[in-house]
């Protein structure tokens, strides 16, 4: 008799990518809050480019600190692995809650992967966008992620990275 293991996660096709930080502290207003999900969105696009993956839908996770769970998503009219592109998305979505409470923790994640395959940029700026991504990529393997960073992640307070 043959025993056969169940395969690892390694072995199917992740269904999505995403990112989450629970904080030292809950945090109140979406001011304290956006650089968090700023910094989610960015890892969640460098977490696609590294699988060959770009995302059509978007998700905000919010955990408040009574433990509600909460998740919006909004679907992009094209798909990208640029993390700043699902900033703006995950950011929207952040700003259009009305937080009652204080929060405590974040996540950004990329649902509906798609292979980087198929249609070649349309505009310039699409293809500059992926040259930039490109190289902020190899400066991070180089030199490690805080080695360049954007102006509202400099100063972000620490917090436990699931």
């Amino acid at each position: 008799m043959w025993y056969r293991p169940a395969p690892s996660c390694s072995d199917r096709e992740a269904k999505s990518i995403g990112a989450e930080d629970t904080f030292d502290e809950d945090l109140a207003g979406t001011d304290a809050l956006l650089p968090h999900v700023h910094s989610q969105a960015l890892r969640v696009g460098r977490r696609l480019r590294q699988a060959g993956r770009k995302t059509t839908v978007v998700q905000l996770k919010l955990k408040l600190a009574d433990f509600t769970l909460l998740t919006r998503q909004t679907t992009l009219h094209e798909p990208t692995d640029d993390g700043q592109a699902i900033y703006r998305a995950a950011s929207a979505l952040l700003l259009a809650e009305k937080l009652n409470q204080k929060v405590r923790l974040t996540g950004v994640s990329a649902q509906r992967l798609l292979s980087q395959g198929g249609q070649l940029p349309l505009f310039d700026s699409d293809r500059r966008t992926g040259r930039l991504n490109a190289a902020l990529d190899s400066i991070h393997d180089k030199f490690g992620s805080a080695a360049l960073t954007t102006a509202d992640l400099h100063e972000t307070p620490t917090k436990k990275r699931e």
